[in-house]
C-alpha cells in the first residue's frame, strides 16, 4: 500500500456529490445572552471570517464568494450562501482552501441542519467546555451542539484546530443521527466506545487506509461512508488524519443536508383526524392514499384485528380532488404531539418534516399513532415515494 501514488486531496470526498434542494432554515441559536450569535461574525487564526455580518459581495449583485467562482465546489459553496449557513469576510472572499477549523465546523452544522434547543435557564459554557471563553462567536452554537448531538465528555473542544476526516465523519453522523430522530443507541452521539461488531471493525470499510482510523470514529466512518456521505479519493484513500478544507467540509454538509431538507415550498396539508385503533408496533413511516380503493387496503392492513375498530374513515373525503397522507407509528401524549412543520415536494418524492418536544416536559406516549393530512390530489400526482423526517427538539432547565 505504500508504494502507491500519494491520494490527490482535492479529489476526496467529491464523487456522487448532491445538490441541495432543501428549504431555508432559519436560524435560532441560543447564546448566553439569548441571542443568535451566527450573525456576529468569526474571524479564524488566517483572518477570514466564514460568518461574517455582511458580506461584500452583497452590495455588487453577485450572489457569492470571488474566490468560489470557478472553484470545483462552486456550486455547492453558491447555493450555502444563499440560504444563509455561510458568508465570507469583509473583503467577499471564502477561502475555500483554508483549513476548516472544529469551531467553524460545529457552527456550520447546527445552522445548516437547524438544530435548537429551547433553554428554560441559559446554560453556561464552562458546563460544555471548559476551553472555550464565555464571550467568543461560538458560544452558543457550541451550547446548542452539546445539547444535541456533539458529545464532549472531557469537556475539552480545542475549538481552533483543524477539523480532520474522521472527527468531521464523526461529527456529521451523530448531527444526522440526531436530526432523524435515530441516536438512542448510536455510540458516535453518546459518546460510548463503538461495539466490535462489523459494521466498526477496519475490514468492513471500505478505504485503503481504514487502519489509520481512531477506534471511536470507525463505526461513524463506516455509517457515513455506507450513506453515501464521505468518500475515499481516486485511489480509495480516507486519509483520516488529514484536515478538512472549508470548501470539503461544505460539501459533506451540503450532501447531508440536502437528503434531510429537500429545496421548495410546502404543500398545503390540513389536520384530518387520528387513530388508535391501529398496530401499535408499526414502524415509523409515511404512506399516501389517492383513492378510495386505497384506502380500504390501509384500513384492512394496519387495523388492531383484535378491536371492533375502524383505523380510516373516509366519509366525506372526495378522492376526486384530495389525497390523504397517513402517518404510522409517530405515537405521542396529548400534551405533546408530533407537529408536522412541513411537506415538501421533490420530484416523485414528498417529504414529511415533523417535530416532537422531548426532555423535561416528555410525557407517557398513549394516543395518537396514526395520524391523517388532507392535502390536494393536484399536488401529489406522480408522487410514488413519501418519506418522514421526525426532528426531536431537546428542551432543558
Amino acid at each position: 500500500m505504500n508504494d502507491k501514488a500519494a491520494p490527490r486531496v482535492g479529489a476526496l470526498l467529491l464523487a456522487g456529490a448532491v445538490f441541495l434542494s432543501g428549504a431555508a432554515a432559519p436560524v435560532t441559536v441560543n447564546t448566553l445572552s439569548g441571542q443568535a450569535s451566527l450573525q456576529q461574525g468569526s474571524r479564524s487564526p488566517a483572518g477570514a471570517s466564514l460568518f461574517a455580518p455582511q458580506p461584500a459581495w452583497a452590495d455588487t449583485g453577485s450572489t457569492g464568494p470571488a474566490d468560489a467562482r470557478g472553484h470545483w465546489a462552486e456550486a455547492q459553496i453558491t447555493e450555502m450562501v444563499d440560504r444563509g449557513w455561510i458568508r465570507g469576510d469583509e473583503q467577499g472572499l471564502f477561502h475555500p482552501e483554508q483549513t476548516m477549523s472544529r469551531a467553524e465546523f460545529v457552527s456550520l452544522l447546527v445552522r445548516a441542519f437547524d438544530f435548537r434547543v429551547n433553554f428554560i435557564k441559559a446554560p453556561d459554557i464552562r458546563d460544555v467546555a471548559t476551553d472555550v471563553p464565555g464571550d467568543v462567536w461560538y458560544a452558543g452554537d457550541l451550547i446548542t451542539a452539546a445539547h444535541t448531538f456533539l458529545s464532549l465528555p472531557d469537556k475539552a473542544f480545542h475549538p481552533q484546530e483543524g477539523l480532520t476526516r474522521e472527527v468531521m465523519a464523526q461529527w456529521v453522523w451523530a448531527a444526522y443521527l440526531h436530526k432523524t430522530g435515530d441516536d438512542a443507541n448510536d455510540p458516535a452521539a453518546s459518546g460510548s466506545t463503538p461495539s466490535s461488531d462489523a459494521a466498526s471493525t477496519p475490514s468492513a470499510i471500505p478505504f485503503s487506509d481504514n487502519d489509520a482510523i481512531g477506534p471511536d470514529c470507525r463505526e461513524s466512518v463506516a455509517a457515513a461512508s455506507a450513506a453515501g456521505f464521505i468518500k475515499g479519493d481516486e485511489e480509495g484513500y480516507f486519509k483520516p488524519k488529514a484536515v478538512v478544507t472549508r470548501a470539503q467540509a461544505a460539501v459533506i454538509v451540503h450532501r447531508v443536508a440536502g437528503k434531510l431538507t429537500p429545496y421548495g415550498a410546502s404543500i398545503a396539508h390540513t389536520p384530518y383526524g387520528r387513530s388508535d385503533y391501529g398496530k401499535w408496533n408499526a414502524p415509523r413511516q409515511a404512506v399516501l392514499i389517492r383513492s378510495e380503493a386505497e384506502s380500504r387496503a390501509f384500513a384492512e392492513q394496519w387495523r388492531d384485528t383484535t378491536l371492533d375498530m375502524p383505523v380510516l374513515s373516509t366519509t366525506g373525503l372526495d378522492f376526486g380532488k384530495q389525497a390523504l397522507v397517513a402517518l404510522i407509528g409517530f405515537s405521542s401524549s396529548s400534551s405533546n404531539p408530533p407537529q408536522v412543520t412541513a411537506m415538501i415536494r421533490q420530484g416523485n418524492t414528498l417529504t414529511v418534516y415533523l417535530e416532537k418536544k422531548t426532555g423535561r416536559i416528555e410525557t407517557a406516549d398513549i394516543t395518537g399513532a396514526y395520524r391523517f393530512y388532507s392535502v390536494a390530489k393536484c399536488d401529489v400526482e406522480g408522487v410514488d415515494q413519501v418519506r418522514a423526517e421526525l426532528r426531536l427538539v431537546p428542551v432543558h432547565e
